[in-house]
């Protein structure tokens, strides 16, 4: 059998198949990189799903951390004599600065009262109350208002946390943090 193979072709049939070992060799990595680069971008999809949560989760704890001391101040508001009175309650452990209210688009605080934390003697303040400690009570009171302008001047409060963000809120408890123009 060696013979009859005629020698002059044997290198290049040993070049054929060197050359077809190649190929194959060739093919076989271009194959195994394709499937490993394609691994690679299905990893580097979960990847950026994962990191694109965890930044969602990040941006919502500091939004909580925010408004945190805002949402532990709470306001009850009635009427007596024809006059709103809303009553502020810090119940958070940091003071509060610039508390205010507005009655509807026009009437302002006549009368601010501030109480301690022991219940012990009330102190007139000036509006805006220009610092409500932690665990006070303070009353703002609107001037006395006919029934119907009563009824069609809502009080809003407003109020700046320990972090200098400036708050509203309302009867109902709609807190909304106040944007400055500009921002």
């Amino acid at each position: 059998m060696i013979n009859d193979i005629e020698w002059g072709d044997a290198p290049t049939w040993i070049g054929a198949i060197g050359a077809s070992l190649a190929a194959w060799a060739a093919f076989w990595t271009l194959r195994s990189q394709r499937r490993q680069i394609a691994a690679q971008q299905q990893f580097i999809q979960d990847q950026s799903e994962v990191l694109a949560l965890q930044r969602s989760a990040l941006i919502e704890d500091a939004e909580d951390r925010r408004s945190a001391q805002a949402l532990r101040i709470s306001v009850a508001c009635r009427i007596v004599d024809d006059a709103w009175i809303v009553q502020v309650t810090n119940a958070s452990s940091e003071p509060i600065t610039d508390l205010d209210a507005r009655f509807g688009e026009s009437y302002v605080v006549s009368d601010a009262v501030v109480f301690p934390p022991d219940g012990g003697t009330a102190v007139r303040s000036g509006s805006p109350v220009a610092v409500l400690g932690p665990g006070r009570k303070a009353l703002l009171e609107s001037s006395r208002l006919s029934t119907a302008t009563l009824e069609n001047s809502r009080p809003t409060v407003t109020f700046t946390d320990r972090a200098g963000r400036q708050w509203r809120t309302d009867e109902h408890d709609n807190l909304q943090p106040v944007v400055q123009p500009g921002q």
